[in-house]
């Protein structure tokens, strides 16, 4: 069968030739009755009357139209609309009852507000229309005009007008009128007529119109359109001026019916003829899609386009029946590969033995996977499946933390990890330690919708880790705090009695005759007596206090929360009676007692607790000289401190027979190019029990005892000297610093010495040897020593002043001294940050320094910020912390290869007359920030400046400023930030709970963003 298209047997054309022939048929007796009728007069005069009629409401409306436009032109000009446009606030306080009385008495149906693309901000009418894709308003906003247009579809005058706000289009305001009432109040009531307005096309507007009459119709169209183009109809009805003629129709009507009824029939004839295939073709789709049975084509004996769609449908019915077929094999592939990958992420999830957990936030359900349950003891499908269940599992201590967690990690909207290690209830009533891991799903507005994570037991794991705690804090034997824990606990201790004004002692307590037991009964036996002695040690104290072993037989109690010292005094005899009790041990009877020393907190003087265990330890020592089984207080009377002095000198002298003396050595840097440019060397005492002590803990003994001195200085000398030459061998070239105490220097065989000892050491040079003095060992016989440094500098060795601005000399002495260095003493540079009086020492120091052509070298340089001042102030030579700390020899040469230095140091620049004031202000401004630290750490019950205006830096900025300073872009910063950390602070006072840290850290934030301005003001202005 062919089934080419042929044009002749087209539908459309069939369907054109019998519609064309209906509607020319109609039109032919139209005509012949308007022909007949002749009613060309009657049209002229009702024509006439229509038209003035339509004439006159047209420019009522025109009037009505324009008076609105008017007003919603002022309205749109109305400051109050125009801040309530930009304004959320004023728009939901001012705007609704403007509105409100703008649309009274005006025909106003909805009114809005839209911004430039169009996105309603505001509207009266919830159902009110959207303009995001609007042609009008896009034209009103390019050209800024008024725009009206007649939306069809809600049949509304809408009036567009771009809104104008400081010369910028922000958007516009769009008003609908509706057009009936509008044309209902000026249309003149006549039964006669009807009316009908329409617009493009449609109608908008009808009254008195009768579809059961017959009208004579004039339809008008004005020449000079309104604001809106619209169309009049007005009609009379036929009965009222051709009432003589219906007779001589009335048989033209019949024939009129007839030949319609004709057509009817005929058009129906014609329908059914053109439909019968289509008919046909419906029922057979319907058919196959309903039955989903293949069906065979059968022609429709059309030889048309629908012929060629029935062939066309079979065969996409054939060819979707098998993609169908290839669709249901491919879903099945798919089907089991999903059903693959779940048993694979469910052996995964098996593998790893931790549970996971489904978190809907929405509904708060909540699914635990099988293992989730069972780890906790319980059985699958026995928990609760909502969050309640397992917040209820929490551990109490737990939970606050943990949900806080939780919260901060949903609040940062999935940018943080969420882990968290917490404790849950076991079914059996044990606590295990879980680590928590997950994430969150969040819908586009940013909340969140979902939470999935994993629970693994923790428990093993921090049971080993808090064993191993326990393990490095506790001394194995007794299970007692060890001298790591003691430190803690003793500082917490001391912090608690300052705070509640009671009283703490420490006892420092030493076994009498336990390295007899041990030699003469073995490791064993000193084993049980250690052990027994803490057993009863413990049973004396209360719950609240603190026993330590230290090492060997020594044990230190600390008795807190004491009225009075001497509360402590029953106990301390109670404790020799206890120790001293003998101990059976393999049926021997084993004697030990205690010297005990006992040091008190608080003092006068702010000690730390290492202090304080040193002021103990020294009364036990006292104990034992006083003949042991005893105590004694710490206590420094002139007879017990020439004992110990006594003993410390017998020490010293042990320790320089057998070598127990070593130096350590410290760099020494010019910080502006970071080049090592010397050493110095520092005594050190290798003690066999106390390990590397520093000169502090024991020259005070024996500076009185020149003999001794001397030959200490003497080694330190000769191996200071030793040293240099093999570094100088080494090929490490570079300058020694040596301190010298009063009695070496004011011997008179000082300089010989000197001599020989280059002479035996002939590759070292008088440059590169300099001698350190303390300013107060100068002064002393200061006319020898004035001489011996007169021949040391002749030699060409360096002479440094140490401590400088510690001792009292006059600017007498200080400028006959010879001397090429000037070192200002690490307490002023330690608190330079801090104090402003120590500014001035220090810039006091480096004006004497440059007066006396000295170089001048800072001690105790902490931090990067210490080297930073000190080179704001002048001096570029400094040694501390921040740089290295004292070392032994053999590590000097490799730390020089290492140093790096601080690049920020290289471009420091010198501080102006003009920025010394800003300088003080910024040291009295961390002072500031300090003294708040301390109140709200509840270290101190005093309180700086707190107004803003009043404190030191607050000063400065109102008054010390220059104005050259008052206009550089950082100063409007500084006095901003400078007011909002006032305020800050303030503010934490009135918090009755509040975390110190988080606290501090929010404040010295707020500090360097006030000092960074500070900086830049001084240094760019």
């Amino acid at each position: 069968m062919n089934y080419a298209f042929q044009a002749n047997e087209s539908i459309k054309r069939k369907v054109v030739i019998r519609v064309a022939g209906m509607v020319l048929a109609l039109l032919s007796a139209a005509l012949g009755y308007i022909i007949f009728l002749e009613l060309s007069h009657l049209n002229k005069q009702a024509t006439f009357n229509l038209q003035e009629q339509a004439q006159d409401l047209r420019n009522n409306i025109d009037q009505r139209i324009e008076y609105l436009r008017e007003n919603t032109l002022r309205l749109a000009q109305n400051k109050l609309l125009i801040n309530a446009f930009i304004d959320d606030k004023e728009r939901s306080k001012y705007l609704l009852p403007l509105i409100e009385n703008f649309k009274s008495d005006k025909n106003i149906n909805h009114f809005s507000l839209v911004d430039f693309d169009g996105r309603v901000l505001f509207q009266t009418d919830a159902n009110t229309p959207t303009f995001e894709d609007s042609q009008e308003l896009r034209l009103s906003l390019n050209l800024l005009q008024t725009v009206l247009y007649f939306d069809k579809m809600h049949n509304e005058v809408v009036m567009i007008i771009p809104i104008k706000y400081y010369a910028t289009t922000q958007g516009a305001i769009v008003v609908a009128y509706d057009i009936a009432p509008i044309i209902a109040q000026y249309d003149t009531p006549q039964a006669m007529s009807y009316t009908k307005v329409f617009y493009k096309g449609s109608e908008i507007y009808g009254r008195n119109f009768n579809p059961n009459q017959k009208y004579f119709v004039l339809p008008y169209v004005d020449t000079h359109p309104a604001l809106v183009s619209f169309e009049l109809e007005m009609g009379i009805p036929n009965d009222h001026y051709l009432q003589p003629l219906y007779t001589q129709a009335t048989w033209l009507g019949l024939l009129t019916l007839l030949i319609l009824g004709m057509v009817y029939y005929f058009a129906y004839f014609l329908g059914t003829s053109i439909t019968r295939p289509i008919t046909m073709l419906y029922n057979r789709v319907n058919k196959s899609a309903l039955d989903g049975v293949e069906s065979h084509y059968v022609s429709l004996g059309t030889h048309d386009e629908l012929e060629v769609l029935g062939y066309a449908y079979y065969t996409k019915e054939k060819a979707l029946d098998e993609l169908n077929k290839t669709l249901q094999l491919k879903i099945q592939e798919a089907t089991a590969q999903l059903e693959s990958e779940k048993n694979r992420f469910m052996l995964a999830i098996e593998g790893t033995q931790d549970g996971m957990w489904d978190w809907n936030l929405k509904t708060n359900a909540l699914f635990f996977s099988e293992r989730f349950e069972t780890m906790l003891g319980y059985d699958a499908g026995e928990l609760p499946q909502n969050i309640t269940a397992w917040f209820g599992l929490l551990h109490p201590e737990d939970k606050i933390r943990t949900e806080a967690v939780v919260q901060e990690y949903l609040a940062s909207k999935g940018t943080q990890h969420y882990e968290a290690i917490f404790r849950l209830r076991a079914k059996d009533g044990t606590w295990k330690w879980i680590l928590g891991r997950g994430k969150a799903q969040f819908d586009p507005e940013g909340n969140p919708e979902r939470f999935v994570g994993f629970n693994t037991d923790f428990t093993q794991q921090k049971e080993y880790q808090e064993k191993l705690d326990h393990t490095a804090k506790h001394d194995a034997l007794t299970h007692l705090p060890n001298r790591f824990l003691l430190s803690e606990l003793l500082e917490h201790e001391m912090h608690v009695v300052k705070r509640n004004h009671t009283h703490l002692a420490l006892l420092f307590i030493d076994l009498d005759g336990f390295k007899e037991i041990n030699d003469t009964y073995g490791h064993g036996a000193g084993d049980v007596v250690l052990s027994t002695v803490a057993t009863r040690m413990q049973q004396l104290i209360r719950e609240s206090d603190i026993i330590a072993r230290l090492g060997g037989d020594e044990f230190v109690i600390v008795f807190s929360d004491l009225s009075n010292n001497s509360e402590v005094v029953p106990l301390l005899q109670r404790l020799l009676n206890d120790i001293a009790t003998s101990i059976l041990h393999d049926g021997k009877l084993l004697h030990v007692s205690a010297s005990i020393g006992v040091s008190f907190y608080p003092q006068e003087e702010n000690i730390g607790n290492e202090a304080l265990l040193r002021q103990a330890d020294q009364a036990m020592y006292y104990a034992k000289l006083a003949g042991k089984n005893q105590y004694q207080f710490f206590n420094l009377d002139a007879s017990m401190e020439l004992k110990e002095n006594q003993h410390y000198i017998s020490e010293l002298r042990h320790a320089i027979a057998h070598n127990e003396f070593l130096l350590y050595y410290q760099p020494k840097v010019h910080m502006k190019s970071n080049r090592v440019i010397g050493l110095e060397a520092l005594l050190r005492w290798q003690h066999p029990t106390r390990g590397i002590l520093t000169p502090e803990s024991f020259l005070p003994y024996i500076e009185h005892d020149a003999a001794f001195m001397i030959a200490l200085g003497r080694w330190v000398f000769e191996t200071a000297f030793v040293q240099l030459e093999a570094w100088q061998e080494a090929g490490l070239t570079i300058s020694l610093n040596i301190n010298v105490s009063a009695h070496e220097v004011q011997q008179h065989d000082f300089v010989e010495g000197l001599q020989a000892l280059f002479a035996r050491h002939a590759t070292i040079k008088p440059a590169s040897i300099e001698i350190e003095l303390l300013e107060t060992s100068a002064l002393e016989n200061f006319e020898l020593t004035l001489s011996i440094l007169q021949q040391c500098q002749a030699l060409g060795i360096s002479i440094a002043i140490d401590d400088f601005g510690t001792g009292y000399a006059s600017l007498h002495y200080l400028k006959n001294l010879p001397m090429n260095t000037i070192k200002i003493d690490k307490s002023f540079v330690i608190d330079l940050l801090y104090a402003s009086n120590s500014l001035s020492i220090i810039e006091a120091s480096v004006g004497l320094a440059h007066a006396f052509d000295a170089t001048i070298v800072a001690e105790g340089v902490e931090s990067q910020e210490h080297g930073k001042m000190l080179l704001q102030l002048g001096c570029e030579i400094a040694q501390g912390y921040a740089i290295a700390k004292p070392m032994p020899a053999q590590q000097i040469a490799p730390w020089i290869a290492s140093w790096q230095g601080y690049a920020s140091w290289s471009h420091v620049k010198l501080i102006t007359q003009e920025g010394r004031t800003a300088l003080y202000a910024s040291i009295e401004h961390r002072n500031w920030i300090n003294q708040i630290e301390r109140y709200l750490r509840k270290e101190s019950a005093q309180l700086p400046q707190m107004t803003h205006a009043n404190c030191h830096l607050g000063r400065w900025i109102a008054h010390a400023a220059t104005p050259k300073q008052r206009k550089h872009p950082a100063f409007e910063r500084l006095t901003s930030d400078h007011e909002a950390l006032h305020a800050f602070a303030n503010t934490l006072l009135l918090q009755e709970e509040l975390n110190p840290d988080e606290t501090v850290a929010q404040l010295h934030a707020l500090r360097e963003k006030i000092l960074t301005a500070i900086e830049e003001i001084v240094f760019t202005s």
